[in-house]
């Protein structure tokens, strides 16, 4: 074998050994991802998704990662820091969860996802959900307990639910 063939199987050799550790990489990423989807819907803590990017690194598979995050997990963007700052809740995250693991985060759609997008007709939608379901649980415990911790403006709530209706 001559010098040339030698270092092209040495090449070869070490981009057969990348492909596999490509490989292994994405679903082991895939795997983790979905583990702090998990563990998001049981604790609500979505945070460990902001480590999961940053270890990923920049370039398109970062971008990648953070957009499949965004659309499984509901997570929202703090664009000066680069980062995630809220999520949409649990009920979001279970409605999307199948979807998580069907779409590998690899093969996810890359368009600019540290920037802030805000839609305030889904936040408004999100907000009357979240007070609604608040709003149930308030009266459940003033009628249990006679006392909650929970406080609900009911006339603010019909003129949020006026303002969505408009």
């Amino acid at each position: 074998m001559t010098t040339a063939q030698q270092s092209l199987a040495t090449i070869n050799s070490e981009i057969a050994k990348v492909s596999k550790t490509t490989g292994t990489l994405r679903e082991r990423v895939q795997r983790t991802g979905l583990l702090i989807i998990i563990h998001a819907i049981k604790h609500g803590d979505w945070t460990k998704a902001n480590d999961l990017v940053k270890a990923l690194g920049d370039g398109v598979n970062g971008k990648a990662l953070v957009s499949w995050f965004k659309d499984n997990l509901g997570l929202q963007i703090d664009a000066e820091k680069k980062e995630f700052s809220a999520w949409q809740g649990k009920e979001f995250a279970l409605d999307h969860l199948e979807n998580a693991k069907k779409v590998k985060w690899f093969e996810h759609k890359t368009t600019n996802p540290m920037v802030d997008e805000f839609d305030l007709e889904k936040a408004l939608e999100a907000l009357l959900k979240t007070a609604a379901q608040k709003q149930i649980k308030y009266l459940s415990e003033l009628k249990e307990k006679g006392t909650s911790g929970i406080k609900v403006n009911f006339d603010v709530m019909e003129k949020l639910r006026a303002i969505k209706a408009a």
